[in-house]
């Protein structure tokens, strides 16, 4: 890991089945890089680096909009040839998975979270909760399952 200069690479979770890692991957950048980048590359994450030919490779950068000038001008400034191939903006939703619900949904999502409801064992059960907030266990229900697939559709960026 000192060759690429990585200071911690931690898999925290993963499922073989469907292919997919989660790792928490730290590096430094050499001196001469951070020289030359300076505080501006702190907005840009590389989420793909991959080599498609002799002395070519291939980025996905992860940047925020700030960042987008900069970048340009460094590559500019060493001479390297690039391309952008899309410019995206992630919604709100993709940040703040929160931010989709109502306020009903999330008051008690937040109520079943912290009585335990989530918890293994459960802590707290729908008519628990349904008798705290006066609605029918049903009616909690449906309020937590829509808060839970709206979270999941942001997280995971399907509508199912």
């Amino acid at each position: 890991a000192r060759r690429y200069r990585v200071a911690r690479f931690e898999l925290l979770s993963t499922d073989r089945t469907h292919g997919e890692y989660v790792a928490w991957i730290e590096w430094h950048l050499p001196e001469r890089l951070r020289g030359l980048l300076g505080e501006e590359w702190s907005g840009a994450v590389p989420l793909e680096v991959a080599a498609v030919g002799p002395g070519e490779a291939r980025v996905v950068l992860l940047a925020s909009e700030k960042v987008l000038p900069a970048l340009s001008r460094f590559l500019d400034d060493v001479e390297a040839p690039y391309r952008v191939r899309a410019v995206k903006s992630a919604s709100l939703e993709a940040w703040q998975p929160l931010a989709s619900l109502t306020q009903r949904q999330r008051d008690l999502l937040e109520l079943a979270y912290h009585l335990g409801y989530y918890a293994t064992p459960a802590k707290a059960s729908l008519r628990q909760i349904a008798g705290l907030v006066g609605i029918t266990r049903a009616a909690v229900s449906k309020h937590l399952r829509a808060a839970e697939r709206k979270i999941f559709a942001a997280a995971l960026g399907a509508n199912r």
